[in-house]
């Protein structure tokens, strides 16, 4: 496990350099620039081009904060979910009856981070599950920004879990999706004011009619959906701005990808009843919440003494390179 907080003031690599700035610790090249919030739970807050200066995660504009919730919290950029994204309480066996956290139990606890060479490494114990969650960011190329992850199960029982990464990105009319051609389906975990599309229900993808779900995107439409995949045989999705001529591809070896579609959705949250936020969430499960993921069959189970670890990858295409 990894020891105190150690920061180096720079740290050059020919991808770039890691440094800190205030309370942030930075990874940059001549492509990104990446900005990592050790203190705010391992959150990776920003996510920026340097040839257009378009910031690719949602930042959330309120100036204030109240009450307990995930959402009555800052949601800006990237949060790990882990063991749960919805909340539930752990279902049998020595853990029973547990809170598994609303959006988990990760963004509520204090990580452990060390720079080592181009490396930023944090790590987070859950003693009340007996699981530890160890994560390594470093830019594999000026354009690409890889996570590396184990989570480890260190008790005496299976772990049942849900992992998401949970990243809200910015949205707008030019703003397209782009996801697998394998992907002729998507499980609905919920759906507000969107016709004809039922909670807990199996649609086709991309969806027939006016639906709005495959855009073009506008809060004008009021609604919001958070679908999800079935098993893929190449996690890859893209978020692409048309109007600035670039791509985010997420690229990721865990078997399903989470979709939100939040279209200026009827939120007690100003900042998201006025905003686009789409979300490209690699992740374990088919749901949010480990009932869900029971009925579709995709609960992630890590067993005594065992772990499981993976990747994700986020690379910036420039779009003019492909004429």
């Amino acid at each position: 496990m990894l020891g105190g907080m150690v920061l180096d003031d720079m740290t050059c690599r020919d991808q770039g350099m890691v440094y800190r700035k205030n309370t942030h610790i930075v990874l940059e090249s001549s492509r990104l620039q990446v900005a990592i919030d050790p203190e705010n739970q391992g959150r990776i807050r920003s996510f920026k081009s340097k040839r257009t200066g378009r910031e690719y995660f949602f930042v959330d504009p309120r100036n204030e904060f109240h009450g307990p919730g995930y959402s009555d919290h800052d949601i800006s950029g990237y949060t790990e979910c882990f063991p749960t994204v919805g909340q539930c309480d752990y279902p049998n066996g020595k853990y029973e009856g547990l809170d598994m956290g609303d959006h988990g139990c990760l963004w509520q606890e204090q990580w452990r981070t060390e720079i080592e060479a181009d490396k930023v490494i944090m790590a987070c114990h859950l003693p009340q599950f007996e699981c530890y969650f160890d994560r390594t960011c470093h830019l594999e190329e000026d354009d690409c920004l890889r996570l590396d992850y184990t989570i480890t199960n260190d008790g005496n029982e299976p772990f049942k879990c849900i992992y998401a990464a949970h990243m809200l990105l910015y949205g707008d009319a030019q703003t397209r999706l782009e996801f697998p051609d394998e992907m002729s389906e998507v499980f609905v975990q919920f759906a507000s004011n969107v016709a004809g599309v039922a909670d807990k229900t199996w649609i086709q993808w991309p969806p027939p009619g006016a639906s709005g779900l495959n855009g073009p995107f506008s809060v004008e439409r009021g609604s919001a959906a958070k679908l999800f995949s079935r098993k893929l045989s190449e996690g890859k999705a893209a978020i692409r701005h048309t109007d600035i001529e670039e791509t985010l591809q997420v690229e990721f070896d865990l078997p399903h990808l989470g979709i939100l579609i939040s279209q200026g959705y009827d939120s007690p949250y100003e900042g998201i009843k006025s905003s686009i936020i789409l979300g490209l969430e690699p992740t374990t499960g088919i749901g949010d919440e480990l009932p869900t993921c029971e009925c579709t069959g995709s609960v992630l189970r890590i067993e005594p003494r065992g772990e499981m670890s993976f990747w994700i990858r986020l690379t910036l295409r420039d779009e003019r390179a492909r004429r």
